[in-house]
Parts: structure tokens; C-alpha cells; sequence
């Protein structure tokens, strides 16, 4: 990053007013974890979405920035629009040329009356050795396939098997699922006209922006289907024919509902789904170890506090990591571990640490058979301010780990704060920084309210937020009353599941529970 720093600053010699190399070395200063110019960068960010440029901030840096959920929108506004515009364009090109696609014209299918098997097509570029593929191979299991016919169309191509592999993460996936279509290098009109020729009715987006996204697939309109975002990516895509997002009331709260394009479709509990019941416990010589053994062997100390945070560098902002600093200077013998990313973000680090860079511990990746159990080393896990954990936190928990957090204004700022709500309650979400620093100082130092704290986690394992079958059952639920809603001409809607709502063996049409919706 840093070296792509420096060629921004050269090229800004040259152009010192060109605000998309500003914006563009802005983003790899804050990948990088160099601070310098932090506030200028931010203020930076915030004009150019004033003034009518927000396409050039990119959605995803924009989530991870403290500035507004409206300004958010409007840089994902931006970047849905001139999709949109570069997908219309090639199909009038094509049209010109004579060379058309085949694609059938929007609106050739009618809508489906909700009868039979919905058919739902889960999209994403992440069908591999990733996070979202080893969340959705149980996630995908799970559905009740009496009522729905699940699709996987992976954008990413085939992975190749590890040395010690079976089979590879995609095959896994592969299993779980009726259908699995690859649409790597498949242009959008051609994806858009195999959704049709399936049959399609709930059309999901598993990526949002994040890398190697392809949102062309979603520009056409499918009057026969509806399109809806889960998981992958925590905030707007700004599209403005694209009906849904799968959230829940903590997430996104009634006050947030003007910061999204999409209606949002209510979960009771966390929307986000956690795997961790499905994942086999390695076998480890480990056991055998005493925890200081072990410790060491990870490079921390073998007695002392360890506070953690996992999160990927880039959601470390200079605030929060000043916070973190205070917070292990008044714990004697403490350390923070955190994720290690590259030699050039652990100097940076350093140096924003100061004296107290001895302080800082680094885990490299491991295995995901192992990782869990390192994890759980780790005493209290301090969450990042502007994009919070997520699966992370679903480790961390699982690990039996405490976690602090303090949601903000935006979606990914408070999904960490929803997934301790369904796992352990609101004892650890704070409403300020110095709440949160004061809350860690104080379960460091009194070991009496860190017990109650390591119980409540620990306890996380047999509460629902590790219940996957009963998270497929309450999203089913969603995509039952999104389609039938779309199939009377109606919608979309903001949806809510009320707590005596049946989400299995369910008889009645979902429009006759108008308490839902």
C-alpha cells in the first residue's frame, strides 16, 4: 500500500487537483493503516459526496469511514447508476450491431402463483475457501427442500483442491445444493436470461460491492422474481429497482429505513447466520498443553491479559486504536493481539502504538480447524468502531470470548452489537468510547464481573444464534411472503416477522398474516 501511496503522490505533482487520485490514495492510505493524513482523507471523502462526486468513493471504503448513513446511500447510489448505465449501453450496442443475446425481453414471464417449490437462486463470487462459502454450504443444507429449490451460481471459477484435500470448498457447496451453475466470464444478459430459463423467483445477492462483485447480473428487472441482498455485504446497494435486504430491528433500526434503496426484511433475532454447530472439532495435541504452553506458542505472553481484536486491518481507524492503547497502558502486563495482514501494516501500527508498541502481538492465518482454538486464548475481544465484527464475532463467542462493542449509526457498524444481542444480551454494548474503554479497564482488573462476562459467552453456544436450521427457517419465511407478494402485484414492503410466526409446516399464504408485514 504504501507503495502505491507514493505513486499517487507523484502523479498528484503532476495534477495536484485531481480529486480521484486524491480519493483513490486515500483509500490506500486507510488499507495500509497510515493515518497521517487521516482527517484530511475523511474530510476529503465527505466533500466530494457534498459536492456531487460521490462516484468517486467506492461503496465498500465508504462503510468502513466515519461519516453518514446518507452519505453512504448516496455513494452507492452512485455506483448502482453508472452500472446501470454501462450494462443499458452495452445492450444498446448489441441491438445496434444486430448481434443481440437472446435474451428475452424484461417482463416475458409472468409471475408465478405462490404454489409449489419456490426456486431461489443464491449469486456470489465467493464459492471457494472464503468465509461466505464455509457459512453457506451448511446455510444452503439446511433448506427445507419440500418447499424450495435452491440454486448456486458461483461467478468465481473453480478453485483448485489443497494437497490434502478430498475435495475442494466449491464441491462442498456443490453437494449442498440441487443446482450449481457456473457464470464465470458469462456476460450480465447472458446470466440475466438463464435466471429466466430457470424459472427463478427470489434472486439473491451474496456480495453487495465487495471484490470481484458483479451487480450488472441485478440491472434488469425481473417482474417474475424479486432481488434481495443478504449477508455478504452490510449496507445499500442503491439500485433503484432492487427490492429487498435481509436484516433485523438491531441492524437497522426504524430511524434507518430512509438510508437504504431496498425494503429491508426483518429476522427476529441477528439476521446473520453462524455455522460454527456444523464445524467438526479438530483433533489437536493442544489438549495436552497447559494454556501458558500454548500462549507461547502463539507468541503471547505466557501470563498477562490478552486483548484481541480479529477484524481486518482496514477497519482500524486512529481513534479507536488510541482507545485500544489507553486501555492496555492502565492494564498492567497486557497485550493486544491482532490480526496480522503484512510487515507494512504492523510498522504502521507500531509506530501509531509508541512506547507501547512492545505491547502488540500479531496471529498469522491458520487452518480454519484451527483457529477457533487459538481464538479462545484470548480474554476480551474489543470491537472496531465503523465496521464492526461479524463472523468474527460469531468466533469469538464461540471461543467463549467476551466481546465489547459499540454500534454506530450504519449497518456495519452494528451488526456486531445484533449478533451479541441474540448470543448473550446487551451486557457488553456500550453507547461511547469512553464507556468502552472504562468497560475493558474494568474486566481486566476485577476478575469477579470477567467471570460473569466468560460465563454469558461461553453460554452463547446454546443460544440461537448458532441455530442455523431455525435462521433458514426464518429467512424461507421472508422470501414465502416476498414472492407471494410479487405474485399478487403488491410490494416490496418493509417485512417483520412477529413473534408467534410459525416458520415451518406453514399452511396459510403469508399474505393472510398481515401482522408480518
Amino acid at each position: 500500500w504504501g507503495e502505491a501511496v507514493a505513486a499517487y503522490d507523484a502523479a498528484l505533482r503532476l495534477d495536484s487537483g485531481n480529486v480521484k487520485l486524491m480519493s483513490l490514495r486515500q483509500h490506500c492510505r486507510q488499507m495500509g493503516c497510515d493515518w497521517k493524513s487521516w482527517e484530511s482523507d475523511v474530510t476529503l471523502v465527505e466533500d466530494l459526496i457534498a459536492v456531487g462526486s460521490a462516484h468517486l468513493v467506492a461503496p465498500f471504503n465508504a462503510l468502513t469511514l466515519p461519516i453518514s448513513p446518507m452519505s453512504q446511500r448516496r455513494v452507492a447510489e452512485a455506483k448502482a447508476n453508472a452500472i446501470a448505465e454501462a450494462y443499458h449501453r452495452q445492450e444498446e450496442g448489441q441491438e445496434k450491431r444486430g448481434g443481440g443475446n437472446g435474451r428475452a425481453k424484461e417482463g416475458t414471464r409472468k409471475r408465478n402463483a405462490p404454489e409449489g417449490r419456490l426456486k431461489v437462486a443464491y449469486i456470489s463470487q465467493d464459492f471457494r475457501s472464503h468465509p461466505v462459502g464455509f457459512l453457506f454450504e451448511p446455510f444452503f443444507a439446511s433448506h427445507d427442500t419440500s418447499r424450495f429449490e435452491v440454486f448456486a451460481y458461483a461467478i468465481n471459477p473453480p478453485e483448485e483442491k489443497e494437497e490434502a484435500e478430498e475435495e475442494s470448498q466449491r464441491e462442498r457447496i456443490e453437494r449442498s445444493v440441487e443446482h450449481f451453475v457456473t457464470i464465470h466470464g458469462m456476460a450480465a444478459a447472458e446470466v440475466a436470461r438463464r435466471l429466466e430459463d430457470d424459472g427463478i423467483d427470489v434472486i439473491v445477492n451474496l456480495g453487495g460491492y465487495t471484490l470481484s462483485n458483479r451487480n450488472d447480473i441485478f440491472v434488469p428487472d425481473f417482474p417474475a422474481a424479486v432481488k434481495v441482498l443478504y449477508a455478504g455485504y452490510p449496507g445499500t446497494l442503491g439500485f433503484r429497482n432492487f427490492d429487498y435486504i435481509v436484516t433485523d430491528p438491531f441492524s437497522t433500526p426504524i430511524v434507518a429505513h430512509a438510508h437504504f434503496s431496498e425494503k429491508l426484511a426483518n429476522t427476529r433475532a441477528t439476521f446473520h447466520p453462524m455455522h460454527h454447530r456444523s464445524l467438526q472439532p479438530p483433533e489437536s495435541e493442544s489438549e495436552s498443553q497447559s494454556e501458558s504452553d500454548r500462549r507461547e506458542a502463539y507468541g503471547l505472553p505466557r501470563e498477562g491479559f490478552v486483548f484481541c481484536c480479529f477484524n481486518t486491518p482496514y477497519k482500524i481507524d486512529p481513534v479507536t486504536f488510541g482507545h485500544w492503547m489507553s486501555i492496555v497502558s492502565k492494564v498492567n502486563g497486557s497485550v493486544l493481539w491482532l490480526a496480522s495482514a503484512s510487515s507494512e501494516i504492523e510498522e504502521n501500527l507500531k509506530r501509531e502504538a509508541g512506547n507501547l508498541s512492545d505491547r502488540l502481538r500479531w496471529l498469522a492465518w491458520l487452518p480454519k480447524e484451527e483457529h477457533l482454538g487459538a481464538k479462545g486464548l484470548c480474554n476480551v475481544f474489543l470491537d472496531t468502531a465503523n465496521y464492526g465484527a461479524h463472523m468474527t464475532a460469531g468466533d469469538a463467542l464461540w471461543a467463549g470470548v467476551p466481546i465489547i462493542s459499540m454500534p454506530g449509526r450504519t449497518m456495519a457498524s452494528r451488526i456486531c452489537g445484533s449478533i451479541l444481542m441474540s448470543g448473550v444480551g446487551s451486557g457488553t454494548i456500550v453507547s461511547s468510547m469512553e464507556e468502552y474503554e472504562d468497560l475493558a479497564v474494568e474486566l481486566a482488573l476485577n476478575a469477579t464481573a470477567y467471570e460473569e462476562a466468560r460465563a454469558l459467552a461461553a453460554g452463547a453456544r446454546d443460544s440461537p444464534l448458532y441455530d442455523i436450521e431455525r435462521k433458514v427457517r426464518e429467512v424461507e419465511t421472508l422470501f414465502g411472503m416476498m414472492h407471494d407478494l410479487n405474485a399478487a402485484g403488491y410490494g416490496p414492503f418493509h417485512l417483520f416477522l412477529s413473534n408467534e410466526t410459525e416458520t415451518e409446516d406453514e399452511e396459510d399464504s403469508s399474505l393472510d398474516r398481515k401482522d408480518e408485514l
